[in-house]
């Protein structure tokens, strides 16, 4: 690498490299910290908040599934805009 950059460059790529890496590790160590807080029921609660129509259902369940298959429990559903 110094050969086609120089020095200079190829340390400063470096040190590029190196922080990305340490801010990915950063973000990998944030999303585990927060997967977990989303699986714990005791210091979570999550709503879904829909529209009645079929696509709203639909998407509702949809979202209630993935949710369900990480781990997350979904306490309670809220449907917006009913008229009587």
């Amino acid at each position: 690498l110094q050969s086609l950059f120089g020095s200079e460059e190829a340390t400063q790529r470096t040190q590029t490299i190196d922080t990305a890496i340490q801010k990915l590790e950063s973000f990998r160590t944030k999303m585990s910290a927060l997967r977990s807080r989303l699986q714990n029921a005791d210091q979570t609660s999550f709503v879904v908040v829909t529209v009645p129509t079929k696509l709203g259902v639909a998407e509702s369940k949809r979202l209630m599934g993935e949710l369900g298959s990480q781990g997350v429990d979904v306490t309670d559903v809220v449907v917006n805009q009913c008229v009587g």
